[in-house]
C-alpha cells in the first residue's frame, strides 16, 4: 500500500458511528398514535403497528413483530438487539444515534427512511430493502445482508465490514461519500458500478469481477473456446 494511505479496514473504522448510551429504562409500554416515549423499556413489547411516535432513548431489545407496519415512527439513542423485523414495512422512518445487534430483519422494507450514526452489527438482513432513504454515518458489521437491495438510497460515510452480500442489488445505490467495503463476499452482486467513488478492499473487488464482468458480458475463464 502507497506510503501514507491507512489501511482500508482503519477508514472504515473512522466511520464508525458513536451511538449514544441509552438513559435508565422505565416500565414497559406499548405507544400508540401520536407520541413521544423516552426511555422506556420496550423488551419484548408488542409493537406490530407505530403511526407517528417519537421514541428516544430506548430499549426495543427482543422486540418480536414479523411483519410489522409502523410509519413516522423515529428511534433516536435507542438499542435494538436481537428484535425480529423480518417482512417489516418500515414507512418514513427514522433511526439515529442507535446500535443494533443480532437482529431478523430478513425481507424488511425501508421506504423513505433515513438512518444517521447508526452501528448494525451481525444478524440477518438477507433481501432487505432500503428505498428512496438516506443512510449517514453507518456500518454494518458481519451481517447476513445476502440479497440487499437499494433503491435510489444515498450513501454518506457509510461501511459494510465483513459482510455477506452475494446477490446483493446495488445499482440504485448513490454514493455522496466515503463509502467501504471491505471483507465482505460480492459473488453474484449486480450494480456494482454504481458504487463508483466507494473503497474496495482488495479481496471485495476480486469477488465483485465476476459478477460485474458477467453484467457487462464478459466471460471470464482459461478454457473458453476461441471463435475462428
Amino acid at each position: 500500500m502507497p506510503r501514507g494511505h491507512p489501511p482500508l479496514r482503519a477508514v472504515a473504522d473512522s466511520l464508525a458511528p458513536r451511538p449514544a448510551a441509552p438513559a435508565a429504562v422505565l416500565a414497559p409500554a406499548r405507544p400508540d398514535g401520536d407520541a413521544t416515549l423516552d426511555g422506556a423499556d420496550l423488551r419484548r413489547a408488542d409493537l406490530g403497528t407505530l403511526d407517528d411516535v417519537a421514541i428516544l432513548a430506548s430499549r426495543l431489545d427482543g422486540v418480536r413483530a414479523p411483519g410489522a407496519d409502523w410509519r413516522g415512527v423515529n428511534l433516536t439513542e435507542c438499542t435494538l438487539d436481537a428484535v425480529d423485523l423480518a417482512g417489516a414495512r418500515l414507512e418514513d422512518v427514522g433511526l439515529a444515534a442507535s446500535s443494533v445487534a443480532d437482529a431478523r430483519l430478513t425481507g424488511a422494507t425501508w421506504l423513505r427512511a433515513a438512518w444517521r450514526d447508526v452501528a448494525v452489527r451481525g444478524g440477518v438482513a438477507a433481501t432487505m430493502t432500503f428505498a428512496q432513504s438516506r443512510l449517514r454515518r453507518v456500518r454494518f458489521e458481519g451481517v447476513d445482508a445476502s440479497g440487499l437491495e437499494l433503491i435510489d438510497t444515498e450513501l454518506t460515510e457509510v461501511a459494510f465490514v465483513d459482510c455477506d452480500l452475494r446477490g446483493a442489488r446495488l445499482g440504485g445505490a448513490r454514493v455522496r461519500s466515503d463509502v467501504v467495503v471491505v471483507g465482505c463476499d460480492l459473488d453474484g452482486a449486480t450494480g456494482l458500478a454504481a458504487l463508483r467513488g466507494a473503497q474496495l478492499g482488495h479481496g471485495d473487488a476480486v469477488s465483485g469481477l465476476a459478477s460485474m464482468a458477467a453484467e457487462l458480458g464478459i466471460r471470464i475463464g482459461d478454457d473458453l473456446e476461441v471463435q475462428r
